[in-house]
């Protein structure tokens, strides 16, 4: 219901079907939603939609609710990004943690080489 009021009503403000279709593939990225959008209903079936909003809501209060759902639009936009930068920040955190544990495991084993090595040449007696 909600994408419908949307579509709906940049349907009534620009008359294009194809922007709302493209703001929601900005928004969403799915290939499921447009299709979905493109299988919208238009021309007459669009009229008594938009006639049934308005006998809804009214006239004087559908500027109001288009502006609700724009900032709601722009809230989840800016919530799905911060989300992004939080995991992608995570991302380069486990990156680095995961470069120093690989150089401590090798000082280690580089260590334990260089112990063995010492070790074994304090037990094997010299020949000559």
């Amino acid at each position: 219901m909600f994408l419908w009021l949307i579509v709906l009503f940049d349907k009534l403000t620009t008359g294009l079907l194809h922007a709302s279709i493209n703001l929601f593939y900005l928004v969403f990225h799915s290939i499921d939603t447009i299709m979905i959008l493109q299988a919208l209903p238009v021309g007459p079936e669009m009229l008594i939609i938009v006639g049934l909003i308005i006998l809804l809501f009214g006239a004087k209060r559908i500027p109001k609710l288009a502006n609700s759902i724009g900032r709601s639009l722009g809230s989840f936009k800016k919530g799905r990004q911060d989300i992004e930068q939080e995991l992608n920040e995570m991302e380069a955190e486990a990156e680095e943690t995961k470069e120093l544990a690989e150089n401590d495991v090798q000082e280690m084993t580089d260590e334990a080489e260089k112990q063995v090595e010492e070790a074994t040449d304090a037990v094997t007696p010299d020949s000559s």
